[in-house]
């Protein structure tokens, strides 16, 4: 069976690899693609439970906060990208299943001095999430060979099938889920020294749990059944391959200090700012053929500079920031057939972020015309990997390589400069206002893999886009005409990779729109 897929899609490869290019795997580079298998991507369910409560005591206001989700998702996925029958990727059944409730204790503004603002508060949550069942099928395997549809199979995964008598199906069924237990007490205070000046200081503490609810393979057979082969639940491993807990706890303190200055008339401020955050460790639940891997806590240090400023009697507004991020142990991914399939999460040992943003709100000719107004804004990023010593990815021939020095190179999705901008104006009609809107997009070019190889790269592009919107006042009804990406640039909004080529997903062309939005 062969699928055809059109612009959007995830699926097919652009850019074969040196093992795709051996399978007979076609790079497709246009919006149409094909594929040998039915792909599917859908939300089976999504329950969201969500309430608050809020009561004002007499000497401080208090807030209850709480919800319970169950998101349920099924997706098909070629992985080889081609319509050769090499490899799929299946997941029936992948969810998230979180609770959460934060209590808030906040200064009232009946009772205490006008120059003092506080939060007291606690946060819980827990959550399972991950692959319950998992099929992935690798078609052509020769255990004489040591080979699956020409891919080397690793020595682990080679002896595995021998001992149990090979997959006659090729299917291997894995589970992959993690548990996280998180409980935490934060508090800011804010105090106004004078009225140019204000001091915040705040701080969280928390502990977190993160631990293998299950991590298990298996062999499926011609008649269905399902042949155990491995079970590390309670098994995981460290960066380098030592045994290491299935379970962990980190237990941190994140402070932050920020300096609000107004040392103008008016609302102007100017801000300084130091805080410090942390990611929690996690584990790779899915693994084909060893322990599950444990990837370390991320920390970061973050000092931010920065001015806001109303323009034009408050009409328009200038923002500006400068800032720098130092962080340890960054999580950035991998993929790779025998690494399980899906995204596994490693350790760059350090990354700097050094940026400049802007944005400004500009109304143009007020004497002159009446709402015409000029928006936009820029950032300029030089990020790197200050130290990743030991990084797995694919190499320039799309081989999964280890152990690589990548020290020096870019971010992912971080182009060195960005920059939006529109141009609009309103006129005031009888029954609502109309607005004409042109409106201006560029990013230079980025990466999406730490190895920044070139089929990883986004090269720069513009997007351009109008529209032209009128709102009925009287029923709340707005009506828009609209047309995206104007010149109709090619260029993906995502990205994926396997050992057999590059899977771009291509953004729309250009595209036209007519929208109705009626509140009642």
């Amino acid at each position: 069976m062969e699928m055809h897929m059109g612009a959007g899609s995830v699926g097919f490869t652009a850019n074969p690899s040196q093992l795709g290019s051996l399978q007979g795997v076609q790079p497709q580079t246009g919006y149409e693609g094909a594929v040998d298998a039915l792909l599917r991507n859908d939300t089976d369910a999504n329950t969201v439970y969500y309430g608050s409560v809020s009561y004002q005591a007499p000497f401080f206001d208090l807030r209850l906060i709480g919800s319970d989700q169950r998101m349920d998702t099924i997706g098909v996925r070629d992985f080889d990208g081609s319509p050769q029958v090499l490899s799929t990727f299946d997941t029936p059944l992948q969810f998230i299943d979180a609770q959460s409730l934060e209590l808030q204790l906040l200064s009232s503004e009946a009772w205490g001095p006008d120059w003092l603002e506080w939060i007291l508060g606690a946060f819980y949550f827990r959550a399972i999430n991950g692959f319950a069942d998992l099929n992935f099928v690798i078609n052509g395997i020769d255990l004489e060979e040591g080979t699956a549809g020409g891919l080397i199979l690793p020595a682990p995964l080679a002896q595995l099938f021998s001992l149990y008598g090979g997959t006659p199906t090729g299917a291997i069924n894995m589970t992959g889920l993690i548990g996280t237990d998180s409980r935490a007490l934060f508090s800011q205070t804010t105090v106004s020294i004078t009225d140019w000046l204000d001091v915040t200081l705040g701080g969280r503490y928390q502990i977190e749990d993160r631990w293998i609810v299950e991590s298990t393979v298996g062999l499926e057979n011609a008649d269905g059944s399902l042949t155990p082969i491995a079970d590390n639940s309670d098994n995981a491993s460290d960066s380098d391959g030592n045994p290491y807990p299935a379970e962990d706890r980190q237990k941190n303190f994140s402070p932050k200090l920020s300096l609000q200055l107004r040392p103008w008339s008016g609302d102007g401020l100017l801000y300084l700012s130091w805080q410090q955050a942390v990611k929690a460790a996690t584990y790779n639940t899915v693994a084909i053929y060893d322990a599950p891997d444990y990837v370390a806590p991320e920390d970061m240090s973050a000092w931010e500079l920065g001015l806001k400023l109303p323009l034009f009697g408050g009409l328009g507004r200038f923002n500006a920031a400068a800032f720098h991020y130092d962080v340890k142990n960054l999580q950035t991914y991998y993929l790779s057939t025998m690494a399980g399939g899906v995204i596994s999460f490693q350790n760059a040992a350090r990354a700097r972020i050094l940026g400049l943003e802007f944005d400004t709100v500009l109304p143009l000719l007020p004497r002159l015309i009446d709402h015409l107004v000029l928006a936009g804004g820029a950032a300029w990023l030089d990020t790197e990997y200050a130290d990743f010593s030991d990084g797995a990815g694919f190499d320039d021939d799309g081989n999964f390589v280890e152990g690589q020095d990548w020290t020096g190179h870019q971010l992912i999705r971080t182009p060195r400069w960005s920059m939006t901008g529109s141009l609009s104006k309103t006129w005031l009609l009888p029954g609502g206002p109309l607005e004409a809107v042109f409106d201006a997009y560029y990013t230079d070019d980025f990466f999406y893999e730490a190895s920044n190889r070139e089929a990883s790269r986004q090269r720069g592009y513009w997007l351009l886009g109008s529209r032209l919107s009128y709102l009925y006042e009287a029923w709340d009804l707005r009506a828009t005409l609209g047309v995206r990406n104007l010149t109709d640039a090619f260029y993906s909004a995502g990205f994926f990779a396997t050992d057999y080529g590059v899977q771009p997903n291509w953004a729309p062309p250009r595209a036209y729109k007519l929208q109705l939005i009626w509140r009642f």
